[in-house]
């Protein structure tokens, strides 16, 4: 598959990707000025389709999130720059089904249950010192 520069395709703010005046099939990448990755999608005909990742400045994963023709599916994770874990959701078909929110020591504080048409049901976790949920 061909690789990129995300910065070369149009279209990011309608959701399909051209290069030039085509639906661009490959691996897009950003890159920070060092070079190190900022952002690397998979793209198909067009929409995100795969894993898409993002990176904080100092090279740490900051999000991983999987798409399916253009909508997200399935995981998707969000880290701080301390690599702790700051979100956990999992998405159908471009809908948000459930979504875990995550203290700075990464334990469970809220739990968002969406029903469609995506209204969330929030359950706040307290935990003890262990991290434990009370």
């Amino acid at each position: 598959m061909e690789t990129i520069d995300l910065n070369q395709l149009t279209g990011a703010e309608s959701g399909t990707y051209l290069l030039g005046d085509r639906l661009f099939s490959g691996f897009a990448i950003e890159t920070f000025a060092d070079g190190r990755p900022a952002t690397q999608m998979s793209l198909m005909r067009g929409l995100q389709d795969g894993v898409t990742r993002r990176w904080h400045v100092n090279g740490q994963l900051r999000s991983e999130e999987n798409f399916r023709n253009g909508a997200r599916q399935g995981c998707h994770r969000e880290w701080q720059p301390d690599c702790v874990l700051t979100m956990l959701s999992t998405w159908n078909a471009g809908a948000p089904v459930e979504e875990w929110r995550f203290d700075d020591q990464a334990r469970p504080i809220q739990k968002s249950a969406f029903a469609p048409p995506c209204h969330p049901t929030v359950i706040t976790y307290q935990c003890d010192e262990h991290g434990a949920a009370e």
